[in-house]
């Protein structure tokens, strides 16, 4: 897929599918994921991907909050105020950030090494591009954040093929809790397909023009290689011992 000037408007279906069908074609799960899935990656691995990830915990939340401002009327402030209300930690759940941070601590790592570490070029990479995003248009953010971040673990082709979750692989491999990992648990569920339905249903009304859709569709293609190429150099830890 290349991003260029179209013509005509896609329909919301078929741009939708346009994205999904490229993103699932690109994206592959990073050798690290497949090792703790397997329970054969070390905790030093863990530990550095876990602090890698926490940079774009740490920082997410005003930018998710600025989405909020991008709405263009009642209805679409109320879905998005939702979404990060649950992410925040008044709605449904709690904060998102803090049940990472207690998912890390149960791993051996403190809420100090985590705030204080340097993460890699390539998370900063995926972070500030989302970041971009997030408070570009609403059709970028949209397409960034809730369709090629929080949708992206969704592309991957044997999510369904009976294998272990992410949650259930921390808690038989690496003896946690379930109380531990509830921050994996809670975006495997039904909680975070709602967020990434109101996305979804957000395309229909403010990704309609040829330029909304190229704009949508660079943002979603920028979102998902960065966030990939992030994934990638973590593949690194796993020479640990």
């Amino acid at each position: 897929m290349t991003i260029t000037q179209q013509e005509a408007a896609l329909s919301p279906e078929a741009f939708l599918d346009s994205l999904f069908e490229w993103q699932g074609r690109t994206v592959q799960r990073p050798r690290l994921w497949e090792a703790i899935l397997a329970g054969t990656a070390s905790q030093q691995a863990i530990q550095a991907f876990l602090k890698e990830k926490f940079f774009l915990h740490w920082r997410s939340e005003p930018e998710i909050a600025a989405m909020v401002a991008l709405a263009k009327d009642r209805e679409t402030v109320l879905a998005l105020a939702k979404n990060f209300s649950r992410e925040a930690g008044f709605y449904q759940t709690e904060n998102h950030t803090e049940l990472y941070i207690r998912f890390c601590e149960a791993f051996g790592l403190t809420r100090a090494e985590m705030v204080e570490h340097t993460p890699l070029p390539e998370t900063i990479g995926a972070f500030y591009t989302l970041s971009y995003f997030r408070r570009a248009s609403l059709e970028e953010a949209i397409a960034a954040f809730s369709l090629a971040s929080e949708g992206r673990k969704r592309a991957p082709q044997g999510e369904s093929t009976g294998r272990l979750k992410q949650s259930e692989a921390f808690v038989r491999h690496y003896g946690l809790t379930e109380r531990d990992v509830e921050f994996w648990s809670i975006h495997e569920g039904e909680a975070e397909d709602e967020d990434i339905a109101t996305g979804i249903g957000l395309v229909s009304r403010f990704v309609r023009t040829p330029e909304q859709q190229q704009r949508a569709r660079h943002a979603f293609m920028m979102t998902t290689l960065t966030k990939q190429h992030m994934y990638e150099a973590c593949d690194r830890f796993l020479t640990l011992p």
